[in-house]
């Protein structure tokens, strides 16, 4: 925490452990939120690339009557699949079992759609008939592998994805699952080897590059991070441009200005985009403008009411602004308790958050309560900024964000 400052909150790609603010829409396991709607396209397609090697694995025979019924309920059920009708889709799978129940394609088939509806307990089940048939082909690992990333099982991703790699190192899929597994570890360097060696395989692929370049973000290496998303094509139709790891770098370059206008365009191709108003505020709070800091936090609650970052952005706000005529005490208490229900920003600050609030409010001995917890959940680098605002609350003093800052 910067001294004699707040510290504030934006929406990143991986927040809370690893990779974070949970955006489930998003396609990606637990939390990753980084505008990647494409990352569930882009397993879909590595799949499909994998089916097809799978299906011709036995071209050389002369596919049976039941082989070739199956197949016919496979196609049939990938076209329900390209229309997001898991469901049905299901279903058609399901007939292609009964009429062969040792279906190697036809269990990860289903295991995906199963998946995709979020059923994980039977994606396991199927995927993990299909390595019993087949445990020396890379691809029955790779699917358990991604449903284990769906569960949070971040160590037996791993092991599955060493499985599918030792038997076939040629699918970037498969190091995308282990990198990802490795991210949500918070082991980046490891996160970035696995992303790299997916890109080697696929340089072109959005989602690979997205997510190293978000690595590289959450490292620190903001100049490494930006080419990768300056390389993907925008407004492409199922792999939009993520706008969180472009001004989030941007910020950590101290380029707000560059990060306003990333997080603009964001509000622009999705008004209803609670984080992008969010961190456009945290920008404008930089650049010390603070009635839009304001406006966008209150934007981002009326898309989102629950936005833990807005609620304790805009609390901090209402509490320590320099603008007398911005601030409102009251107001920042009911905004700080709320968020003091999440647990995705650390306890220290949230308390302080609220501490500040009732602070302003004129309510020192309750100030003074939360700070010294505060103080005592603050990391040992941090303390002496936590102990310098609870000798102001003693005095009587509320805390007052400097215009300098």
């Amino acid at each position: 925490m910067p001294n004699n400052s707040l510290s504030k909150n934006l929406a990143s790609a991986l927040v809370g452990g690893g990779l974070l603010v949970l955006l489930l829409s998003c396609g990606l396991p637990m939390g990753i939120v980084i505008g990647l709607r494409g990352v569930q396209n882009a397993v879909n397609e590595e799949f499909r690339d994998l089916a097809s090697d799978i299906s011709g694995m036995d071209a050389e025979s002369e596919p049976s009557d039941v082989d070739q019924r199956v197949q016919l309920l496979l196609d049939e059920a990938n076209e329900y699949v390209s229309r997001g009708d898991n469901k049905t889709a299901v279903s058609v799978q399901s007939e292609a079992l009964e009429i062969d129940p040792q279906s190697y394609i036809a269990l990860l088939s289903r295991a995906i759609s199963y998946r995709n509806m979020g059923r994980y307990d039977e994606a396991l089940a199927d995927a993990n008939v299909a390595i019993a048939l087949k445990p020396g082909d890379a691809l029955g690992y790779q699917v358990r592998a991604e449903v284990w990333n769906f569960l949070g099982e971040w160590d037996r991703a791993i092991e599955d994805a060493d499985k599918a790699i030792a038997l076939d190192p040629t699918h970037p899929g498969t190091y995308f699952e282990r990198g990802l597994a490795h991210h949500q570890q918070g082991v980046l360097t490891a996160a970035i080897e696995d992303y790299s060696a997916a890109i080697s395989l696929r340089p072109d692929d959005s989602c690979f590059l997205h997510l190293r370049g978000q690595a590289y973000n959450e490292t620190g290496q903001n100049e490494l991070a930006l080419p990768h998303y300056d390389s993907v094509p925008r407004f492409a139709p199922t792999r939009p441009d993520p706008p969180y790891p472009r001004g989030n770098a941007r910020y950590g370059l101290g380029q707000y200005d560059e990060a306003i206008k990333e997080y603009g365009e964001a509000i622009k191709r999705d008004p209803m985009n609670a984080h992008a108003y969010s961190n456009r505020g945290a920008m404008w709070e930089e650049e010390q403008e603070y009635s839009n800091a304001i406006a966008d936090f209150r934007a981002a609650l009326d898309v989102d009411p629950d936005n833990h970052f807005a609620l304790r952005n805009l609390a901090n706000a209402l509490a320590t602004y320099p603008d007398g005529e911005l601030r409102n005490g009251k107001e920042a208490i009911r905004l700080a308790l709320k968020a003091n229900e999440f647990t995705s920003v650390p306890k220290c600050e949230l308390l302080e958050t609220l501490a500040c609030a009732y602070a302003e409010d004129g309510q020192f001995e309750q100030a003074m309560k939360l700070q010294a917890a505060a103080l005592d959940a603050a990391p040992e680098e941090d303390k002496e900024d936590y102990r310098d605002r609870l000798n102001l609350f003693n005095d009587g003093h509320p805390y007052r964000m400097s215009v300098d800052e």
